[in-house]
């Protein structure tokens, strides 16, 4: 119940970032930037269910565009909610992965994907910021030794000491769904990463600074540098393997 507890405390924070006050003695929520919100919601919620696409996050944001027949997302959606040294880190990547040849795939508002032939390569999640460079093989199924092919690429690189630290530190680890199990009972894979073994996550095969699922992380300049050098990896490791 904390975790929920916690959440919901998170959420609370984020309110007013939309618009939203609460009068206690009214016993009523308002919301200065869509002053209709509240009268609409009820039909907000019907319509977010009716809707082919998922479209919780356009709920989330308060965002009217889900009333139109046809909604176009742009990169400004994925923005939207960051701080602004984090949108700075965002589009910086999104310039990168672009320039790695790399295609988009924008069908949420708060979760873009990047594609490099055909493969899913860099994922980007906006509540809170979340980056992760992914190193599977196959969009629909578990190659045995992708990771390790990842690995092989690193080697070959004259700063693989640095990328083989930030690994350690950054592959995400089966946190066995968030439920409380041991190593053994977990669904993840044991790797070694030059000496320091981690149970990777079969879930999110991927490197990433938000890797235990841990909140508010905070992304730096060294971050935004490591995982631009995890997409180099990336590419090569698909040119090479794939």
């Amino acid at each position: 119940m904390k975790k929920h507890n916690d959440a919901f405390l998170r959420y609370l924070e984020r309110i007013p970032r939309f618009g939203f006050s609460y009068d206690a003695y009214l016993d009523r929520w308002s919301n200065d930037r869509y002053p209709l919100f509240c009268d609409y919601f009820t039909r907000f919620v019907v319509l977010a269910k009716e809707r082919k696409q998922n479209m919780g996050g356009y709920l989330d944001r308060c965002d009217f565009r889900l009333f139109s027949k046809r909604i176009i997302l742009t990169l400004d959606d994925l923005m939207r909610p960051l701080s602004d040294i984090e949108r700075a880190y965002c589009l910086e990547l999104h310039k990168y992965a672009v320039s790695k040849g790399m295609k988009i795939d924008m069908k949420d508002p708060c979760f873009f994907r990047y594609i490099y032939k055909k493969l899913y390569s860099v994922e980007i999640q906006n509540n809170p910021l979340n980056v992760r460079v992914i190193y599977r093989l196959n969009n629909g199924k578990h190659i045995p030794d992708q990771f390790e092919r990842y690995l092989a690429v690193v080697d070959n690189q004259t700063d693989k000491n640095e990328l083989y630290n930030y690994i350690q530190g950054g592959i995400c680890v089966c946190n066995a769904c968030n439920g409380i199990k041991k190593a053994n009972a977990r669904c993840g894979r044991w790797v070694d990463i030059k000496g320091a073994r981690r149970l990777s996550s079969m879930c999110h095969p991927a490197i990433s600074k938000y890797r235990r699922g841990t909140n508010n992380t905070a992304y730096t300049d060294k971050d935004i540098k490591m995982l631009k050098r995890m997409i180099d990896v990336r590419v090569e490791q698909i040119d090479q393997f794939i």
